[in-house]
C-alpha cells in the first residue's frame, strides 16, 4: 500500500467534486459563448436587438444547450481520470 491513502467516504466526496467541476465549466463556457457569439453574429446578420438583448438571450440559450451535455462529459471524463488514476496505481 502507499503512504498516501484515502478514507473510504473521502473518495466519492473527491469524485463529486471533480464531476461537479467539469459540469460547471462546461456549463460556463457555454454561456460565455453565447455572450460573446449572439451579439457578434446578431450585428453582422442585422438583427434589430440591442447587443444586450442578444447576449442575455446567447446566455440563455447555449447555456441550456451546453447544461444538457455537461452532466454526461462529466461523467466520461471523471471515470477516465479514475481508471488512469486505478491504472497507474496498479502498474507500480
Amino acid at each position: 500500500m502507499s503512504a498516501e491513502r484515502h478514507t473510504p467516504s473521502a473518495l466519492p466526496l473527491h469524485w463529486s467534486l471533480y464531476w461537479l467541476l467539469w459540469t460547471s465549466g462546461v456549463i460556463a463556457a457555454g454561456t460565455l459563448l453565447g455572450v460573446l457569439l449572439f451579439p457578434l453574429v446578431g450585428k453582422l446578420i442585422g438583427a434589430r436587438f440591442t447587443v444586450g438583448e442578444l447576449a442575455i438571450t446567447g446566455a440563455k440559450t447555449l447555456g441550456f444547450y451546453f447544461a444538457l451535455w455537461a452532466p454526461g462529459l462529466a461523467i466520461v471524463l471523471t471515470v477516465k481520470r479514475a481508471y488512469e488514476q486505478r491504472r497507474r496505481k496498479v502498474a507500480k
